[in-house]
């Protein structure tokens, strides 16, 4: 295939490329995996991981559902090259089962043919796995956003962006909203993403302190992603729209042409979107022919 047709050859966001690494690297070291491949050796680089867990062995990316973009293969990486990279650690690892997320629909097509020809025992398929809502060509606040700033400060929210990320607060914020659904890694990376340089904090505090609403966004060198928001909706319900339009402000302040919402279908992202990214994944399963016609 020609580099210029290639889809895993597309100039990569540098701003991106850093996050992914620092959400990647972190991920192995707080929850070491059973085993690990990568693209790089030991080096580093692009990596495939099989996680500790029990039943079927599973061969994915580290993180395989906390990140909403994701570069397969080391930069420039043909596809290929990248097919006969992961078609070697599957039969390395002795896995049953290929998970690969995050790729646009012509990378997703061309890695699963270019895989099947390479894994013949395995069935393979690609299927849509997400929506991201994104901004793009915008240069005002929406006026929803700005009366939300306006009431929280009625209310006496103090909205501001901040340097330090408060993890206890967060995961105590988090666990109320959404129950113990999130392990402490998960938090470190965002503190990791923070302290890197790679990510601005807003959060939204009450009168007397207390934290009521937090939003992290990624900042890729193109595109800022909206990646976790919590917020005590009971005791401060506008606090959440406040601090995603204080993120918004400063979206519009940056160099950055596209506001990413990030994963997911929740209806009020689509009052801010203009369009939205589709997101492929990959799903294998080992089923020899052979084993199937006999049965």
């Amino acid at each position: 295939m020609e580099p210029e047709t290639d889809p895993f050859l597309i100039p990569r966001d540098p701003g991106e490329e850093r996050a992914n690494e620092v959400v990647r690297e972190f991920l192995i070291r707080a929850s070491p995996p059973a085993a690990i491949f990568r693209q790089g050796g030991s080096d580093g680089g692009y990596a495939l991981v099989v996680p500790r867990m029990r039943g079927e062995r599973l061969l994915t990316v580290p993180g395989v559902n906390e990140a909403d973009f994701h570069f397969h293969g080391n930069s420039g990486t043909t596809s290929a090259r990248l097919a006969d990279f992961i078609a070697g650690a599957v039969q390395e690892s002795g896995a049953d089962h290929l998970k690969l997320p995050l790729l646009t629909n012509p990378q997703a097509s061309l890695l699963a043919a270019q895989l099947s020809e390479r894994l013949p025992e395995w069935r393979l398929s690609t299927a849509l796995s997400a929506v991201c809502p994104t901004a793009a060509g915008v240069a005002t606040e929406p006026g929803i956003l700005r009366k939300a700033i306006l009431r929280a400060e009625r209310e006496g929210l103090l909205v501001e962006a901040s340097s330090t990320f408060p993890a206890e607060e967060i995961i105590a914020l988090h666990r109320q909203r959404w129950g113990n659904n999130r392990g402490d890694s998960f938090f470190g990376m965002l503190q990791a993403l923070l302290s890197g340089g790679l990510a601005e904090l807003v959060t939204a505090r009450t009168r007397d302190g207390r934290l009521a609403a937090a939003q992290l966004d990624i900042l890729g060198t193109k595109t800022r992603h909206c990646y976790y928001v919590a917020a005590d909706i009971e005791q401060a319900s506008g606090g959440g729209t406040a601090v995603l339009g204080i993120q918004w402000r400063r979206f519009l302040l940056s160099s950055s042409a596209v506001y990413s919402f990030g994963r997911g279908s929740e209806r009020y992202k689509y009052q801010f979107a203009t369009s939205c990214r589709e997101l492929f994944e990959i799903r294998g399963f080992y089923a020899p022919r052979p084993l199937l016609e006999e049965g």
